[in-house]
């Protein structure tokens, strides 16, 4: 799981939301990346070179269904700072590295 490039685009204006979204490659893995809609989530992907846009389309192989945060592995042990991301409508790809959350390369910390 992750990707050759980690993508943060930062948090979305007040009054928009994020969710996550999971999208396979043509390798038959998985990118889980925290977006607006299914459009950013496969920009997000293509940025981090996960799936590329190539002859004004996507590969066939490639597909992305929103998930929920429950599906996100370690989300038991990343649950909180999970809600943080969401709650700071942070757009980018989730990578979890010895416990803790990552958008991008920005580490969520949650008071505990």
């Amino acid at each position: 799981m992750g990707s050759k490039v980690r993508v943060n685009w930062g948090g979305l204006p007040e009054g928009r939301s994020v969710s996550m979204h999971v999208i396979w490659n043509s390798a038959f893995q998985r990118l889980y990346v925290l977006a607006e809609n299914e459009k950013t989530a496969l920009q997000i992907a293509n940025v981090a070179n996960h799936i590329h846009y190539m002859d004004g389309g996507f590969s066939k192989d490639v597909a992305c269904f929103k998930g929920r945060l429950e599906s996100f592995p370690g989300y038991t042990d990343a649950r909180v700072e999970l809600d943080i991301a969401v709650a700071r409508r942070l757009q980018g790809t989730l990578h979890l590295d010895g416990g803790k959350l990552a958008i991008g390369d920005e580490v969520i910390v949650a008071e505990r």
